[in-house]
């Protein structure tokens, strides 16, 4: 989000049916028996275990709701693998009749998982595995079936990866595999800790924000403070970015930076009446360090004309200005490209469309539909952006040095906003809907 303009152009990267019950009831009575296990180990920890003991249970979310999905084959245009992960128990994927075949689906980031249900239609897996994997490429079982015998099936499962897939070697009928649900839960623990990728022992937490707190209330005024402007930040964004109106916690553990298409207080921005509200929020004065790892765990809003980002800046801008200061941007995000996030570094002579960096793609789905990590590991000879613990783009300083001056020796300090149009995402459209939400799980410096 850099404070000069940008050009448009980025740089550089029928059958279950049994006992006459509809597979959605019996999904019903699944995910009631699920809880109930959760309400006995809930028992467990209060009257059995010691007073401080943690007792890991499963989730009730199915996090593989309306996520990317993927097969080896489909039988026809309407079995799509997508079908598995729409949340409606009517919509099966199918294969092709042959062995083996495969599903998996991508949770968008590296998940503890503890259970995964399997509600197959008439073409079921006589033998298969649950694998899971970190890049969708090397695979791990967690959990082995050579009777399957279709119908529902509930597995109790342990492992850890983004991806996780149905690997099918026996089929159990003549005819392909078929899914009509495909649910996975991860562990959570019942003390109510966060689950969250462990950043290098050698590393510690020095500073955070879980953003927990009543529904409404504004960010932690000793954490963050307002940027208030309808300037447009020399990128002709059309927000103004109100006194924290459009910044609150949602009651369960997020922040939200919200756009809207209003102006209620008949706001003036650098175009005349402002047509849109967002936040803008910072650590400037609070907070800022020098080297080592920051990252945010975000779900982005989406529609054209939308660009949040994550990012930081050096806290001598006030006295050196801008490029000088220096810029690291974490995750952008342009509503125009949903699969899309950027990562950038700006300075004297490499700065706004000139900035270095590169791109990180989702191979299918957007942004928007889930929440990420976004983290950036930086130290006095390199910089590295990562999405989801996966390292995506990496810049040296010897790189840096070949177009102009490495200006990251410095404290820098946090940033979060969601502009409203721009020289770079180009201004909202009648497809965009308002308001829009940026959620904020936490916010966490390591060194």
């Amino acid at each position: 989000m850099p404070l000069e303009k940008r050009s448009a152009m980025k740089a550089v990267p029928a059958y279950a049916r049994s006992r006459g019950y509809k597979l959605g009831q019996l999904l019903t009575i699944t995910i009631a028996l699920s809880s109930i296990l959760g309400l006995i180990a809930a028992y467990l920890q209060m009257h059995i275990m010691p007073a401080n003991a943690a007792v890991v249970t499963c989730n009730a979310t199915d996090i593989a709701l309306n996520r990317p999905a993927a097969a080896s084959s489909v039988q026809n245009s309407a079995s799509l693998a997508s079908n598995v992960v729409d949340g409606n128990a009517e919509t099966l994927w199918s294969s092709a009749s042959n062995d083996p075949q495969w599903l998996l689906i991508d949770l968008g980031s590296v998940q503890k998982i503890c259970r995964v249900v399997l509600s197959w239609g008439a073409a079921y897996g006589k033998a298969y595995q649950i694998q899971v994997s970190n890049d969708a490429k090397t695979w791990t079982s967690i959990y082995s079936m050579g009777s399957g015998n279709g119908s529902i099936e509930t597995l109790d499962v342990s492992g850890s990866g983004r991806y996780i897939r149905m690997y099918g070697s026996k089929r159990g009928t003549q005819s392909g595999y078929s899914l009509y649900e495909f649910r996975v839960y991860v562990s959570t623990n019942s003390l109510g800790q966060k689950n969250a990728i462990q950043p290098p022992s050698s590393q510690k937490l020095i500073w955070s924000d879980d953003f927990n707190g009543l529904a409404g209330k504004t960010p932690d005024a000793s954490k963050w403070s307002p940027d208030v402007s309808g300037s447009g930040w020399g990128n002709n964004q059309r927000e103004y970015d109100t006194n924290n109106k459009n910044a609150y916690l949602d009651g369960q553990g997020s922040l939200v930076l919200e756009a809207r298409k209003e102006n209620p207080a008949n706001y003036q921005c650098w175009y005349g009446p402002c047509q849109y509200t967002s936040a803008r929020i910072n650590t400037s004065g609070h907070f800022s360090f020098t080297y080592g790892r920051v990252e945010a765990r975000i779900k982005v809003p989406y529609g054209q004309g939308l660009w949040p980002a994550f990012w930081i800046l050096g806290n001598n801008v006030g006295s050196v200005g801008w490029p000088n200061s220096g810029e690291m941007d974490i995750m952008e995000n342009l509503g125009r490209e949903p699969n899309t996030i950027h990562g950038t570094v700006h300075g004297p002579n490499y700065s706004g469309s000139n900035g270095i960096g590169g791109p990180d793609k989702l191979p299918r789905g957007r942004f928007a539909d889930a929440y990420h990590i976004y983290a950036v590991t930086w130290d006095s000879s390199r910089i590295s952006f990562s999405v989801d613990g996966l390292s995506y783009f990496t810049v040296t300083k010897a790189t840096i040095e070949s177009h102009g001056k490495w200006v990251f020796d410095h404290p820098f300090f946090i940033i979060l906003n969601v502009a409203v149009g721009g020289f770079w995402p180009g201004d909202p459209n009648s497809s965009t809907v308002f308001p829009q939400k940026m959620y904020v799980d936490y916010v966490r410096v390591y060194q």
